[in-house]
């Protein structure tokens, strides 16, 4: 009887939950656990944050990246970056790339599917303060926005042609005032400046200006997608774009503005206005907000806070809505620097507003959730619901205290819609709410409520439309038990990242072990309570062991006896690295991409590899095996004792890298060149060594003897690459012969051995990561002719190859891209006969644009001219 009472009240007040007034709760608390990474430095602080569907992205002034789990608040890891303090970040709609500005006002693109990679940089800004990021919904394009009123277009599609940057932002428009918020749907941009607002067909490349009044102040204005999630949602764009024509937009007064596919838009206008705009930028109606805005702030609900809201008169209010997002899926959000503001454009009424922050400096929108950022950089969450929505939630995840502090608070409400069945539940505490009572008293589970939880577990996403299925009902008791476990998992990790953040240089050996120890078990208890946590606590692993390796001096493990402290530098190495090689169903390794990165931390696995050579070889061929990379110090060591090779055969073929195979195929004899010629067809066909299983991830299976030979070259010289592919046509005469490049190559090196400069020569279509090979064509011409003369015969020019080069010197260089043009610095009709000037910063530009642009000393560092 009792239980079907409950049942009555908590289906009614459910039922009538549509007409409860709304409030913003904040019942997480994610300030400290954003904190973590950074709690045991004080010189890095977080600048700017982002929020999609599954992350938060956090800048810092550091210039790295912070990634965390959205929904579980959970650390992911670190994106180290060296371009400058971040100044804005979005995440793009397919979560697969970041675009982020920097102090210096460059743009910078990192890509953050399948291992996170810095992948382009742009100047184009530089000096003019940008304002604002937004991306198109297919996650091609990202626009800038700056406070010049420059408006920008960067496409990811031509960001990278092998490994090389080919790419420019396209301006759009030069508009009269700095730009203060950029949005997207389908193929339309909106633009709203300090003085005017745009919406621009980004197919057509027009514009026009959306009413006629203009303004002076920072006014948002976004697209009112009422069905969609503001922010973490895609969109497909009607009709494609080419890019080789794009150019300034062209601005256009009449009607002539695509609208299909586009939703209504909503643009800020003084004095708590807003302009209802349709689709083609035509102002329907104002509506204004000033008298409707005459009510009280709404407190933000915390669980035990005991703050009750105070019913007084509150004058008009005239406020400048700064920015516009949507939120709840039919809500506008705006916030100033003390106020957030909640508008239901359906009725042009305000829903609420709250005044209990000091200083709001930014916030994002997901879904239903408010995620903000103070000027003291704390960090908030805010949930918006109606007062009944809020209520059913707490008491699904049996946050029972909560729940009725929500009851109490909100008793006014409730009672005005229950009629006489709450209040009877409301008003006999004796009897109604004995049940929740002797819960909170006992700290236990009291059977009755936990029937009528399960019983009434509705989504509350749903909102009464339909009533729930038994299967509907199963999975959200699940999601509540999952919820508990989370909140549990988060707390027991808390002691894990204060232990990982303690460790730090200066720590005896026995202290270290100690804080590892402790880690360890900890880890271990965690991952036995919690099954289904692999995830959350894998992220725990990786940052105890970043933690680890950057804090820990690695002359430690040069002297340490300690086992367990060895056995610990391993683990941590190895479990960073191993996860950026792919690996067989057999467990060994697939070949290496032939541009792999260096390994996380290299000087500890050098030494690692150094302390088990001589006495435990099976260490080092573990380590090489998960992070195939070091087999290039292993094959060294392994190589300068002489020993034999036999039991490292398959592996080193296996990685198909050509430093490895480079120390490896020359060292071989006849015997084991036979065991080679009966691998290379399986290599070729890309099949496993060891177990004959197709290989599921080959970026290029082939085996690069011209590569090989380069390196070998590199290495030991001439002589030693003439002798290496004369074995390998006597032991396997049937492969094609390696490029002809290669046998010029040496031709020159030995060259320019003779004359005494012992360095190797490299042709300009073989660039390295290290070296850019680029000098007007002049000098190739020039070069010909001098050979000409010498061997008093033509030459083929073509032998040089097509590319830009540089024959008389070899440079490193910071980038491969002019700061001025942000073209290749190879670009052949932009180096002419004047070429490329290096500066002793690093930084190089193409000559005629330092002529075009006045340039005389390098902008980045202000270093005078002092090469080429």
């Amino acid at each position: 009887m009792e239980s079907s009472h409950y049942r009555r009240c908590w289906t009614k007040m459910h039922c009538a939950s549509l007409d409860l007034p709304y409030v913003l709760s904040e019942c997480e608390e994610i300030n400290s656990v954003l904190y973590k990474p950074i709690n045991s430095t004080q010189r890095i602080k977080y600048s700017c944050f982002n929020v999609s569907l599954n992350y938060i992205i956090l800048g810092s002034t550091s210039g790295s990246l912070y990634l965390f789990s959205r929904e579980t608040c959970s650390f992911l890891q670190i994106i180290p970056l060296s371009e400058g303090a971040v100044t804005h970040v979005t995440i793009s709609p397919d979560e697969k790339t970041i675009a982020l500005t920097t102090t210096r006002d460059t743009v910078c693109l990192v890509f953050l599917k399948p291992t996170p990679r810095l992948m382009a940089v742009s100047t184009e800004h530089i000096h003019k303060q940008i304002t604002c990021l937004c991306w198109n919904k297919n996650s091609t394009e990202v626009y800038i926005g700056d406070a010049v009123g420059r408006v920008s277009v960067m496409v990811s599609s031509i960001f990278t042609v092998n490994g090389m940057f080919q790419t420019r932002v396209y301006t759009l428009m030069n508009l009269d005032s700095g730009v203060v918020q950029l949005n997207f749907c389908s193929s339309m941009l909106l633009v709203s400046t300090i003085t005017r607002c745009y919406i621009c067909d980004t197919v057509r490349e027009q514009y026009k200006q959306i009413g006629n009044k203009a303004r002076n102040g920072e006014f948002g204005a976004c697209f009112f997608e009422a069905n969609t999630e503001s922010g973490v949602t895609s969109d497909v764009e009607t009709t494609p774009r080419n890019d080789s024509r794009r150019g300034t937009f062209s601005l256009i007064s009449d009607s002539n503005i695509s609208s299909e596919n586009c939703p209504k838009i909503f643009c800020a206008r003084p004095g708590s206005r807003l302009w209802e705009v349709s689709a083609d930028g035509v102002v329907v109606k104002t509506h204004q907000l000033r008298e409707a805005l005459a009510m009280p702030p709404r407190l933000i609900f915390r669980p035990g806070s005991g703050a009750e809201e105070q019913q007084t008169e509150w004058p008009a209010q005239s406020v400048n809505f700064s920015h516009l997002f949507v939120i709840a899926r039919k809500y506008l959000l705006s916030h100033t620097s003390g106020g957030l503001y909640v508008v239901d454009p359906a009725s042009a009424s305000v829903l609420l507003w709250n005044n209990e922050f000091a200083s709001i400096s930014m916030i994002a929108v997901a879904g239903d959730k408010i995620y903000l950022m103070t000027g003291d950089g704390e960090f908030h969450c805010l949930t918006l619901s109606s007062i009944g929505a809020l209520i059913l939630r707490l008491y699904r995840r049996e946050e029972y205290r909560a729940c009725l502090d929500a009851c109490t608070l909100y008793r006014r409400h409730l009672s005005s819609i229950a009629k006489r069945e709450m209040i009877e539940l409301l008003d006999s505490e004796e009897e109604a709410l004995r049940p929740l009572m002797a819960l909170l008293r006992s700290g236990g589970r009291p059977a009755k409520l936990n029937s009528v939880h399960r019983e009434n577990d509705i989504d509350e996403r749903a909102r009464c439309e339909t009533s729930p299925s038994s299967e509907e009902k199963t999975v959200a008791s699940s999601d509540s038990t999952s919820s508990e476990s989370d909140n549990g998992l988060r707390c027991d990790l808390d002691p894990v990242y204060a232990l990982a953040n303690s460790i730090r240089a200066g720590l005896s050996e026995a202290e270290v072990e100690g804080i590892l120890s402790e880690i360890d078990g900890r880890i271990r208890a965690i991952k036995e309570s919690y099954k289904d946590s692999h995830e959350v606590t894998r992220a725990a692993e990786l940052h105890c062991y970043n933690s680890f390796l950057e804090n820990t001096p690695v002359q430690v493990l040069r002297s340490t006896g300690n086992d367990r402290v060895v056995r610990q530098f391993v683990r941590a190495f190895v479990d960073i690295n191993a996860p950026s090689y792919a690996r067989c169903g057999c467990g060994y390794p697939c070949p290496m991409n032939r541009n792999a990165a260096e390994p996380k931390f290299l000087p500890i696995g050098r030494t690692l590899i150094a302390r088990f050579a001589d006495h435990q070889p099976e260490e080092c061929g573990n380590i090489c095996d998960r992070v195939p990379y070091m087999w290039r110090e292993y094959l060294a060591v392994r190589l300068q004792r002489r020993d034999a090779l036999d039991d490292v055969l398959r592996q080193c073929l296996q990685t198909g890298d050509n430093v490895v195979l480079s120390f490896l195929l020359p060292a071989l004899n006849e015997q084991q060149w036979s065991c080679v010629a009966a691998c290379v067809s399986e290599i070729e066909n890309g099949t496993c060594l060891f177990c004959a299983t197709p290989l599921a991830d080959k970026p290029d299976v082939s085996i690069d003897w011209t590569g090989i030979a380069r390196q070998v070259m590199a290495r030991e010289g001439p002589d030693e690459a003439t002798a290496f592919l004369i074995r390998l046509q006597s032991m396997m005469p049937d492969i094609p012969l390696p490029d002809k490049t290669i046998f010029q190559s040496i031709v020159f090196t030995k060259i320019l051995h003779h004359h005494g400069l012992r360095t190797s020569f490299t042709p300009s279509n073989q660039l390295s990561a290290d070296f850019g090979t680029m000098c007007s064509s002049q000098v190739r011409d020039q070069l010909a002719k001098a050979l000409e003369k010498d061997t008093r015969r033509p030459t083929d020019t073509s032998m040089f190859g097509t590319a830009a080069h540089h024959w008389g010197m070899r440079h490193r260089t910071k980038s491969l891209t002019c700061p001025c043009c942000t073209l290749s610095l190879q670009t052949p009709i932009l180096l002419g006969n004047k070429g490329v000037a290096i500066f002793r910063c690093g930084h190089a530009y193409h000559v005629n644009c330092m002529i075009e642009r006045k340039l005389t000393r390098c902008n980045l560092h202000h270093i005078v001219n002092t090469s080429q």
